[in-house]
């Protein structure tokens, strides 16, 4: 019995196998990291990921087009060559944004899908105050 029990044990893990499936890309994803801010320096990383498995050369970020818009009307950005690397590129802007402004960003290049995001500008922190 006790040269069985192993051999049973291993059948009934082996038993117990889960079969996943991980959705697979021809290419790669857009990425998009942001640094808002209302009153400062704001930036955005942008950089382009590797499907699932690929052992090719990493895509070059220089493909993606990044436009900003403030309410509606173009921010401009500027490419931070101290910053960036091969495979991330980091853009700033000197733009001074207000609470409850709304901040669009698009990343596109050819043969990825698109990245967008929205976000508004939060109100301004009034007051904080710690107590005991």
């Amino acid at each position: 019995m006790r040269k069985i029990l192993p051999l049973l044990l291993i059948l009934l893990l082996a038993a117990c196998e889960k079969e996943h499936s991980f959705p697979t890309e021809d290419s790669g994803r857009i990425y998009v990291y942001a640094l808002m801010s209302d009153g400062g320096r704001s930036t955005v990383n942008i950089g382009i990921s590797q499907p699932l498995g690929s052992t090719g050369q990493r895509p070059d970020p220089h493909s993606v087009n990044v436009h900003l818009e403030a309410d509606g009307k173009p921010v401009r950005l500027t490419l931070d060559n101290e910053l960036s690397s091969e495979e991330i590129l980091t853009y700033y802007t000197e733009d001074e944004f207000r609470s409850g402004q709304t901040l669009t960003l698009h990343a596109t290049a050819s043969g990825l899908n698109p990245a967008e995001a929205e976000i508004i500008i939060p109100e301004e922190i009034a007051d904080v105050r710690i107590t005991k």
